[in-house]
């Protein structure tokens, strides 16, 4: 499989490969290599799907994961409601190129999903989005990211029940927010009403008020969906 990497102007800065199995091939250079993926050119400070992107004009939600192929499965299923893009690797998911960033603010709601809820929380804070982590299920010690639960015929359903959630209000507006004590009860107290355990409001006290961090998905919610 040959995954082109474009930049924001459309130019072609990198080239991955995935083969179907391990193997032993001889490169440009005469060695001999066994690889099950290798590249060509440099992906780093980029990130794969612009070729794929609607834009905020004409879809609301973004989403950002980490490898290619969970791009490829998300937009396989969700490409009429949603934009994807990739960052390829943990350190770019958390630290966005600025074109990038200021993208992800035209769009009403972004969701940053990483295998490790630490990643997507740090990513998440740096734009002010939503976070979420692969769900643990059983075989998938890492979590179960977006390919494998289309693989497993869970994505649909899952990305559903997101989007579903998301848009009945908004809950990305109150993220950085710092509340008062009554208006954060509030605030909790109704995001259970209305979404039961699915997502869940991280935030520190200031004082008697409180700084809304960031907005966390329960994968454990999702995978029983």
């Amino acid at each position: 499989v040959s995954i082109p990497w474009l930049n924001h102007e459309g130019a072609l800065v990198s080239v991955k490969y995935r083969f179907v199995a391990t193997h032993t091939y001889t490169d440009t250079q005469k060695r001999s290599r066994t690889e099950n993926k290798t590249s060509r050119g440099q992906s780093a400070g980029h990130v794969f799907g612009w070729q794929a992107l609607k834009g905020p004009g004409t879809v609301d939600t973004l989403v950002i994961c980490e490898g290619e192929m969970n791009a490829l499965s998300l937009w396989q299923v969700g490409h009429d409601r949603i934009d994807v893009l990739s960052s390829g690797t943990e350190s770019t998911m958390q630290h966005l190129p600025p074109h990038v960033a200021d993208l992800a603010a035209r769009y009403a709601h972004v969701i940053m999903w990483a295998d490790r809820g630490s990643v997507a929380d740090s990513a998440a804070g740096e734009i002010e989005s939503a976070s979420m982590r692969s769900p643990k299920l059983p075989g998938f010690d890492k979590g179960a990211d977006a390919n494998d639960l289309l693989k497993m015929g869970m994505l649909g359903t899952t990305l559903e029940g997101m989007l579903q959630r998301l848009t009945i209000g908004d809950l990305t507006k109150y993220v950085s927010k710092i509340l008062g004590p009554a208006t954060w009860a509030a605030l909790q107290a109704e995001c259970t009403q209305r979404y039961g355990d699915l997502w869940k409001f991280e935030a520190q006290p200031r004082g008697d008020r409180w700084h809304i961090k960031r907005l966390n998905v329960s994968p454990g919610m999702i995978s029983n969906q």
